[in-house]
């Protein structure tokens, strides 16, 4: 979050987090989900190609 200039509430940041919580359950309600094992192997594979290519270059 940003900081606010002297003398704000705040409440902008407080309805983006909210729309934001909103839409991220609409997701979930509608099956957009990634299953966590999944994102995990897909990020392993990423930093282990990182690795290597640090390494070997």
């Amino acid at each position: 979050m940003t900081t606010k200039p002297e003398g704000g509430d705040g409440s902008d940041d407080l309805a983006r987090i909210n729309a934001a919580i909103a839409r991220g359950l609409a997701d979930a309600e509608a099956g957009r989900v990634t299953p966590a094992e999944e994102v995990f192997d897909r990020l392993e594979a990423k930093y282990r190609a990182m690795l290597r290519h640090k390494v070997g270059g």
